[in-house]
């Protein structure tokens, strides 16, 4: 019994590291890094999607639940939509704009 990895660490860098070794962990802190830049600007929906991240950081220091079905999908909904959102902005704001003769 004491060989086997346990089914819920209760932390998400333990469970990543268990499963995967320091790489996977070093990559886990890295997908979080990069969310935290995407959303490092001023507006409603990246105010939203910091939120996201940050919520998923702090409690991923009490309970592995990236890999629990309703809380991964829901980061992974939150961060892709919200991410999309702002990814598309500056694009449509180009194709809208008329440009000057």
């Amino acid at each position: 019994m004491a060989g086997q990895a346990p089914r819920n660490p209760h932390n998400q860098l333990f469970a990543v590291a268990i499963e995967i070794g320091l790489i996977g962990a070093a990559l886990l802190v890295a997908m979080w890094m990069a969310h935290l830049r995407l959303f490092a600007a001023s507006g409603l929906a990246t105010g939203i999607g910091l939120v996201v991240v940050v919520q998923n950081i702090v409690s991923s220091l009490f309970n592995s639940h990236l890999f629990d079905f309703t809380e991964g999908w829901t980061y992974v909904w939150g961060v892709g939509v919200i991410g999309g959102m702002i990814l598309r902005a500056p694009a449509v704001g180009a194709m809208t704009r008329i440009p000057n003769p």
